[in-house]
This record gives structure tokens, C-alpha cells and sequence, in this order.
């Protein structure tokens, strides 16, 4: 099981949220608990199209995602980025065991394109302090951004990079 953090707005303030991806035997399915039918279908499609637009396959498993802290009536999508980046790692043979703690603060646009989230800078502030970095999508294809409150950003413009991103980087 591969887990990523990250936030959602909700009512006018920012939410911590968890998202934990694995693979379980079976059919290829897709199973989402803490969110809407709806919701979960939508968030579905644009993890597929950013896989697609990445130039990368979208796993024919059985996907259980759960999200964690999410809030009834969020708005915007529930932490789309963070299920992306978790299932990207899930799906990889490379990442090894150094995925662990990813903040993910970005979002999933309905073409599959990555895109900021509105409060960037406060969400980014809500990553844990034991948190080896911060992934946020690219809009002027800066590799480092600098650090907040002590954890590396980066920055990605497509979903591909993580994964290559996460063998170079080294293991604390």
C-alpha cells in the first residue's frame, strides 16, 4: 500500500487529507471508500486521462483507493493528485520503498493536465514536518522551488516525472 498526503478546501478551509492506494487480487476494478459514487468516478477519469496524457499505462488491476479527512460538499476535487502520484508509485517496480512521505498539493484538471490549487502556499504549509517533499505541478518547468517550513518542493508537469524522480533522490 502506497500512501500519499495532501489537502482539499472544504467550506472555506483547507483539510488535511490522507490517500492510500494498493492493489488487491482480482478483476480489474476500481473500489473508492471515503468519497461519493460520483466523486470517486470523476476522480477516476481524470487520474486515467493524466496517466494517458503522461504517456503512461493505466493499470489494468483491481485499485482500492481510500481517502481519509476528506469533507462532505469539498470545493474542489478530492485530492486528485495525491491518487495519481500514489498509483504512478503503486504501479512502479522502481520506486522500491522510496515513496513514503509525499505532501501531493496540486490537482487534476478534466483533460488530465496537472494544475495548481487555489492557496497553494497555506496548503503546502500543512505537510508534515517528517515529510521528504512536496510534489506540486509545474507552470514554468522549474525543477526546484525552493523549501517551506524545511521540506524541499517540487515540481512536476506531468505525472511520468515522479517516478524517476523519486529513484534519483536520495534516501534520509
Amino acid at each position: 500500500m502506497i500512501s500519499v498526503s495532501s489537502a482539499v478546501l472544504c467550506q472555506g478551509k483547507i483539510v488535511p487529507v490522507t490517500v492510500e492506494v494498493a492493489f488487491a487480487r482480482g478483476l480489474p476494478a476500481w473500489n473508492a471508500t471515503g468519497l461519493f459514487e460520483t466523486p470517486a468516478r470523476a476522480l477516476k477519469e481524470r487520474v486515467r486521462k493524466a496517466f494517458e496524457k503522461a504517456g503512461m499505462e493505466f493499470p489494468l488491476r483491481h485499485i482500492a483507493v481510500k481517502v481519509k479527512g476528506s469533507c462532505a460538499g469539498a470545493d474542489e476535487s478530492p485530492a486528485d493528485l495525491a491518487v495519481a502520484v500514489a498509483l504512478a508509485l503503486a504501479s512502479s517496480p522502481r520506486s522500491g520503498d522510496r515513496q513514503g512521505k509525499i505532501f501531493a498539493a496540486g490537482k487534476i484538471g478534466p483533460n488530465g493536465e496537472l494544475l495548481h490549487k487555489t492557496g497553494l502556499r497555506e496548503i503546502i504549509h500543512l505537510a508534515p514536518t517528517d515529510c521528504r517533499f512536496v510534489i506540486v505541478p509545474s507552470t514554468d518547468g522549474e525543477d526546484r522551488l525552493g523549501d517551506i517550513s524545511g521540506i524541499p518542493v517540487r515540481s512536476i508537469r506531468k505525472l511520468g516525472e515522479i517516478v524517476p524522480f523519486l529513484v534519483r533522490e536520495p534516501q534520509t
